[in-house]
């Protein structure tokens, strides 16, 4: 009788180690022995200050612009509507992938190599965020909840949901279109 794993015992199990991105300063970055002589760029402006400076020599212009530099609000880092739709294709094609490794095992393909793949493909895709509209879509508990956040950002809702399911069936489609 095959063996029932939760989703933390899965992950216990199957995952790879985790690699943390490694963070260096400017002046970590400057000081490697592969950096560039004089530093990254030794003619530009360095940091904030480095801005100001180039932009008036003045020291009174100066703590004027200092200081509507730094109040300026800074926007917001939400992606657009064309980063939510390459974010939408990797993610159907990330599914597209998992369940090529499940058809895998079910020719013989070796099960730990395909589950740990199925597992690593699954956290790729979920370090893709959909827009805000769609996982409103996505949330929803009811047909009204899913029809008003449907209207509020038609174009987005569609638009990522054809982009995926087209990225995730995309192999069928493209054997229809040859057998067709």
């Amino acid at each position: 009788m095959p063996q029932t794993l939760s989703l933390e015992e899965f992950d216990a199990r199957y995952a790879p180690p985790a690699v943390q991105p490694r963070t260096l300063t400017l002046e970590q970055f400057d000081a490697r022995e592969d950096a560039p002589a004089g530093g990254r760029f030794a003619d530009e402006p360095q940091g904030l200050e480095g801005i100001i400076r180039s932009l008036d020599t003045r020291s009174e212009d100066r703590e004027r612009q200092r200081s509507e530099l730094l109040s300026t609000p800074r926007p917001a880092e939400e992606p657009g509507f064309f980063a939510h739709l390459g974010r939408s294709g990797e993610r159907g094609f990330r599914s597209l992938q998992q369940l090529r490794n499940l058809y895998g095992m079910q020719l013989g393909e070796d099960p730990e190599t395909n589950i740990a793949r199925i597992a690593e493909l699954e956290r790729v895709k979920r370090s893709l965020p959909a827009s805000e509209a769609l996982q409103k879509f996505g949330r929803a508990k009811t047909f009204d909840e899913a029809f008003g956040a449907f209207l509020d950002a038609p174009l987005d809702v569609s638009g990522n949901l054809a982009v995926e399911s087209l990225a995730q069936f995309a192999t069928g489609l493209l054997l229809a279109a040859g057998v067709g």
